[in-house]
């Protein structure tokens, strides 16, 4: 009897041996990998790599890892387009699941988290040959080594999925009367909502990709805590122009030698008024704010010039249409709307003397009564994440002052804070 449990002990022991061999056995030795996308108030960067790896291991530090961004850039120099390559700070490193999320135990995903800021590069390229729209750089991928002194895990470098934080939208589609056929993203509010706000994108956003009018400022936002306890609950409606909003044709027409040459109206206004009706009626919001930057902020002056007092509020943002558009009798109807005007002072491209100035100059002298402006000098960074080489907070560029509206920081003359007025205007 004593030989026989001697020998099962044994034999126990052999298993046990050969299991934990086996198991050493087992490590990764290709992968592949995916992207998790930033949108930040400044834009969009790469900001975490999640590798996949053919088998699980136990603890991602015991690999040492690089990472190499490879994109399509202008070189602003020259002016001439190429591939241009960077390396990635890597800020952490951590087991995750297929989503990037951090998970206890072994796994078969790796999380490797990136430094993004303003001047890192994005994984988006402006195509000026396809009406400066925004599209998904190509090439684009990153070159990842991982290893240990067992080796080294072969990273494919074909990027297999791009992640962003847009799951909280529901993506959808809408086609007008007039056949012009919308991309939408909605976000619908955890308690029940009478009140819609509508983002109007600025001119790179367009196109049949609803994510590029998501991630290229902070659509975040909008739907977090503090933005939709101020409004009590809103719908937040992002509709995604095919071209751009500025166009007066819905072909192109009004983009010659890479600008823009409007009149003030746009090919869109009836059918986008169309879709807004449309999405009312199915999320019952009775009380609507209009809000966009630059040609988004066209396109909101177009609306409340045409359709005035029908939307609750509107918010144009370095918005683009020029004064001398305007005429008196769209001024009086505007005079008559609840506006909150946003720009920067130092705006390059839509120059304020030319755009906003004149316009408010004209709003104030016809009596308007909710109309409130805020034009800060310039558009800096307010984080305290990113410094220039002076060492003062880095400056954007002066277009940009979207940046202030997205956080929050956006208060008149008289104290008035916009995302406070914006509810207001829903009461």
């Amino acid at each position: 009897m004593k030989k026989i449990l001697a020998m099962m002990m044994l034999m126990a022991m052999c298993l046990t041996v050969f299991s934990v061999g086996a198991m050493a056995e087992a490590v990764p030795e290709t992968a592949t990998y995916s992207i998790h996308v930033l949108a930040d108030d400044w834009g969009c960067a790469t900001d975490k790599v999640i590798l996949a790896l053919d088998a699980p291991i136990e603890d991602a530090a015991t690999y040492e890892y690089t990472v190499q961004e490879t994109r399509v850039a202008m070189d602003w120099a020259t002016f001439s387009v190429g591939p241009v390559t960077a390396d990635k700070r890597i800020t952490n490193i951590y087991l995750c699941d297929d989503k990037g999320l951090s998970v206890e135990g072994a796994s078969a995903y790796v999380a490797l988290e990136l430094y993004a800021s303003p001047i890192e590069g994005s994984p988006l390229f402006t195509n000026n040959d396809n009406f400066g729209l925004n599209e998904w750089s190509d090439p684009y991928y990153m070159t990842v080594t991982m290893k240990n002194e067992a080796g080294e895990v072969k990273v494919d470098e074909a990027c297999t999925d791009k992640l962003t934080d847009t799951d909280m939208f529901k993506i959808d589609s809408f086609t007008a009367d007039n056949g012009t056929v919308y991309q939408t993203a909605l976000y619908s509010p955890e308690q029940d909502s009478k009140t819609m706000v509508v983002w109007l994108h600025g001119i790179g956003e367009g196109g049949t990709d609803i994510r590029m009018p998501l991630i290229n400022v902070d659509m975040g936002a909008l739907v977090s805590d503090p933005f939709q306890s101020l409004m009590g609950g809103a719908y937040v409606l992002a509709p995604q122009c095919p071209i751009y909003w500025m166009d007066t044709d819905g072909k192109g027409g009004s983009y010659v030698n890479g600008s823009i040459q409007a009149d003030g109206t746009s090919f869109y206004t009836e059918s986008l008024h169309e879709l807004i009706a449309a999405y009312r009626e199915m999320t019952g919001a009775e009380k609507v704010i209009i809000a966009g930057c630059s040609n988004g902020g066209y396109m909101t002056m177009v609306l409340a010039m045409t359709y005035g007092d029908e939307y609750q509020g509107y918010v144009p943002i370095c918005e683009a249409i020029e004064d001398s558009m305007i005429s008196d009798e769209q001024i009086a109807v505007l005079a008559k709307c609840p506006l909150y005007f946003i720009y920067a002072q130092n705006d390059p491209l839509v120059v304020p003397a030319v755009c906003e100035e004149p316009t408010i100059a004209r709003l104030r002298a016809a009596g308007a009564e909710d109309l409130h402006v805020f034009a800060p000098a310039d558009v800096h960074d307010t984080t305290g994440r990113f410094v220039g080489e002076d060492g003062k907070p880095l400056q954007a560029f002066g277009h940009g002052s979207w940046q202030y509206f997205f956080n929050n920081e956006v208060v008149d003359e008289n104290g008035v804070n916009c995302w406070e007025w914006m509810a207001s205007c829903t009461k």
